[in-house]
């Protein structure tokens, strides 16, 4: 009975311990191979849920992201529209109106704000991101981003992080915004390190 007991002691012990979510500090150990992608390109499909209404809607679209020169989002349904964002302004082209609009950094912090911050989640950067977030690791795979700037905190509530099993790419971002409505969007064929057309770069109306 003493031996029976003991042993369920230890598979309790056992069980608690993998229960525990990882430190931060292994957290980041565990990302760090992400540091060496300098090229990032996915799928995506993005859910916006609209609390109040009780109303979603989803987006799908592709991403490619070079590090420190630009990231693009192009949603292609179900209305395409492109997003280029690099450190000194934010462009973006709708087909609807066939137009593009361009916003400076310089005029509007918020720009180079997201474009960091999306850098820094994309290359794994916990150290970089500390800066702006209390980061809380959630289990093996996920992180909880709770803003701690006014800037951010006037868009997000929370930003909660999924890598994928190899910890080489992003699988899932839920945003929560302060009033309670949600985004979350989902990662599929992610490919690293591969060479970005230079075409990427540029809006159909360039």
């Amino acid at each position: 009975m003493r031996i029976s007991l003991s042993i369920l002691l230890v598979l309790l012990t056992m069980l608690v311990a993998k229960a525990q979510p990882p430190s931060l500090e292994d957290f980041a150990t565990k990302l760090a191979p992400m540091s060496s992608i300098s090229t990032i390109q996915a799928d995506f499909t993005m859910h916006r849920h609209i609390q109040a209404l009780d109303f979603k809607l989803e987006f799908k679209g592709i991403l490619a992201q070079e590090r420190k020169r630009a990231l693009r989002w192009e949603v292609m349904s179900p209305l395409n529209s492109i997003s280029l964002f690099t450190p000194q302004q934010f462009r973006q082209w709708d087909e609807q109106t066939g137009k593009t609009i361009a916003i400076k950094a310089d005029d509007m912090p918020w720009v180079a704000m997201i474009f960091n911050t999306q850098t820094k989640w994309l290359e794994g950067d916990l150290d970089a991101l500390e800066a702006d977030f209390n980061i809380v690791p959630k289990d093996d795979h996920t992180l909880q981003l709770e803003p701690k700037t006014t800037q951010i905190q006037a868009l997000f509530k929370s930003i909660t992080l999924t890598f994928s099993q190899d910890y080489l790419s992003l699988k899932t971002i839920l945003f929560v915004e302060p009033h309670g409505d949600t985004i979350t969007i989902v990662f599929s064929n992610v490919r690293n390190n591969q060479e970005i057309q230079e075409k990427q770069w540029k809006l159909p109306t360039d």
